[in-house]
């Protein structure tokens, strides 16, 4: 019962939309009276002014009576029909043929309802009441709907995303264990080149591990029960653990980490933040060329939050929409065939950063050579325990 007095009060307040079709003023009057508290009420007198209103305001409901001059009550609902707009608008007939056949007739030409005059005030207020109801509740089942499609579309492209990102890297270890093998078999093996074959392996092996967990952790946020874990976590030796991780894999990239500020101790969730830095930093390699810098910086922001941004020389073109970087499917071209995407990585890092009540950002800066430059900044609430 609780439910159904809420959508009532939703009904009510959000003051619902009614056409009162009828060619005798007196009969307005009435409706008038006992719904117009109500509901927002437009009163009007012929079928032609009926099509008029109801294309111009989209009524939630329409009162229809049947016996009117030029047009009737049935021809209105006939061309009503046949309108994209106004086809899925339920119709009451409102009307003084009380015979069952003239109900029945009235249902199966598309009638919502059927109230014969005179009719009761509180009757009528009822029937109304339901439908609106019964409306809203067929609009939210179709809401529903589509965004099960929705999710439907979005899950078939994710396999299709993964499994082409996964498959990369997949055949490099593939390739490169190939490669060991045979330069093992070989009369004189070169260790440093066969070093360096293992060395692409893991890094290869390591993008696959972090794809995986970076899809488990997502679906771990999309659960109704998912809560962080929150925690004061140094971030300046957590970046270190971090970037050590990466090292073998950076290849001749530098990296510099700069510190505007020696509170470096934020409020978040270890886990969810070793990722995010995971996935930031993979990008930041993944991107800029093999002879370049990758710098980080610390500094405060407001006072309360500690900012922490991963500069690049990134190696993209035609970045397109900014804004959308975050999105779990975002493309840098999508003109090209092969362009390269994002993937989950940074829309997983959005989660994990707005769970944690921060905020995440890019901004990119234009390069003489034509190619964009991206930096992505984050932000955590600082600790309020400074040791």
């Amino acid at each position: 019962m609780k439910s159904i007095k809420n959508e009532e009060q939703k009904v009510q307040t959000r003051k619902s939309k009614i056409l009162v079709v009828d060619d005798h003023p007196s009969n307005l009057d009435i409706v008038k009276d006992t719904l117009g508290a109500d509901y927002s009420l437009y009163l009007v007198k012929s079928g032609i002014k009926a099509l008029e209103a109801a294309r111009k305001i989209l009524p939630d409901l329409i009162l229809l009576d049947i016996m009117m001059p030029q047009m009737d009550g049935y021809e209105v609902l006939e061309k009503m029909k046949e309108d994209s707009l106004l086809a899925s608008i339920p119709v009451i007939f409102l009307t003084a043929k009380t015979s069952n056949l003239d109900e029945a007739e009235g249902l199966s030409r598309g009638g919502v309802d059927y109230i014969t005059k005179p009719f009761h005030p509180l009757v009528l207020k009822k029937r109304v009441e339901l439908h609106l109801k019964l409306e809203m509740q067929k609009k939210k089942i179709q809401e529903n709907y589509k965004k099960l499609k929705q999710e439907e579309k979005l899950r078939a492209k994710l396999v299709d995303m993964v499994a082409h990102d996964i498959r990369n890297p997949l055949m490099i270890v593939a390739n490169y264990i190939e490669f060991t093998l045979l330069g093992l078999d070989a009369e004189s093996p070169d260790l440093n080149l066969i070093k360096e074959d293992l060395e692409k392996s893991l890094a290869a092996s390591k993008e696959i591990e972090r794809m995986i967990e970076t899809m488990l952790e997502t679906a771990r946020m999309d659960d109704p029960t998912f809560q962080v874990s929150l925690e004061v976590i140094d971030i300046n030796d957590l970046v270190l653990e971090v970037q050590n991780e990466f090292q073998r894999i950076s290849g001749e990239r530098q990296w510099e980490i700069q510190e505007d500020t020696s509170k470096t101790k934020v409020l978040g969730d270890k886990r969810l933040l070793r990722r995010v830095l995971q996935n930031l930093f993979a990008n930041a390699i993944h991107y800029s060329p093999k002879k370049s810098k990758i710098r980080i910086h610390f500094r405060i922001e407001e006072e309360t939050y500690l900012q922490i941004g991963i500069h690049n020389e990134s190696q993209t073109k035609n970045l397109e929409n900014l804004d959308k970087i975050f999105d779990s499917f975002y493309q840098t071209d999508k003109n090209q065939k092969k362009s390269k995407g994002f993937g989950l990585g940074l829309s997983f890092c959005k989660m994990a950063i707005e769970a944690m009540k921060g905020r995440i950002w890019a901004e990119s800066k234009q390069k003489k050579n034509s190619k964009m430059e991206i930096d992505f900044y984050f932000s955590l609430p600082l600790s309020p325990i400074m040791e």
